[in-house]
């Protein structure tokens, strides 16, 4: 960025040493690192370019970039002080710095400790928010189950008259199942657009920095909250009329009067 170099543009890579002659490079940007994944004035280049430099500080000729003076390259035993790997996950850490030091016999330094700490942590509250989640789907369905059978029982008279003039089955059910489905699929627009506006909020506190969704639901989630939600209207309101098609007509009617 402080060249105004693009990805794809080529750049010219100069030595700087004692020596008669640079050694001088033409390379192309793949790309440009994000600064809060690299800080500092940093490259970073293939290995073959990195040991081509390296070799000439250590003092060798380069015949095919014109340097003629110095050691012979042939005699020269590449070895390197260190190398930075990364893991494609978090979770690849602890597997990937074992596999490193059990084939290779070296000693590796990676904040592993932490990760595993963070990843655990973040397990433990997985496990907690699904246990609060189960307890809510629990009370949800005991509080949709009264709240339907009172429903149907202020209904009742309706559902007699209805059964009386042969109306009855699965078409009486339908009834307060659809008036049942109908409160649940207004009650997920609200409960969605009120996540809609809290997460705007939450966006808007804590402004990350790569523009990252800081509350976001995946689409198989939000299936899956919507289909488990109809599920549970589904099955406490077909209790609850299957409840009121058992009780006799002329009885509801008899007391009602």
């Amino acid at each position: 960025r402080q060249l105004g170099v693009a990805a794809g543009q080529p750049v010219l890579i100069a030595t700087q040493s004692d020596r008669t002659r640079q050694l001088v490079l033409t390379l192309d940007v793949a790309a440009i690192v994000p600064a809060r994944l690299l800080g500092g004035r940093s490259v970073l280049a293939d290995i073959a370019q990195l040991d081509l430099i390296e070799a000439y500080y250590d003092g060798f000729a380069l015949p095919e970039h014109g340097i003629a003076d110095g050691r012979d390259i042939a005699t020269r035993n590449a070895a390197f002080e260190g190398i930075r790997a990364y893991a494609t996950r978090l979770e690849d850490l602890a597997p990937l710095q074992n596999r490193m030091e059990t084939r290779f016999g070296v000693s590796t330094i990676a904040r592993t400790r932490e990760v595993q700490a963070t990843l655990q942590l973040g397990r433990n509250l997985n496990l907690a928010l699904m246990l609060t989640a189960v307890v809510a789907c629990v009370g949800l369905g005991a509080a949709l189950l009264a709240g339907f059978w009172g429903a149907v029982q202020r209904k009742a008279p309706v559902m007699a008259t209805l059964s009386l003039m042969g109306i009855g089955g699965v078409r009486l059910s339908l009834f307060p199942v659809t008036q049942a489905i109908l409160c649940a699929l207004a009650a997920l627009a609200v409960s969605f657009a009120m996540f809609g506006l809290a997460s705007l909020v939450v966006q808007a506190m804590f402004r990350p920095d790569d523009g990252a969704s800081m509350v976001r639901i995946a689409p198989v989630e939000l299936l899956a909250i919507v289909a488990g939600v109809l599920a549970f209207v589904l099955a406490t309101s077909l209790a609850a009329a299957r409840a009121a098609q058992r009780t006799d007509p002329a009885t509801v009617l008899r007391e009602g009067s």
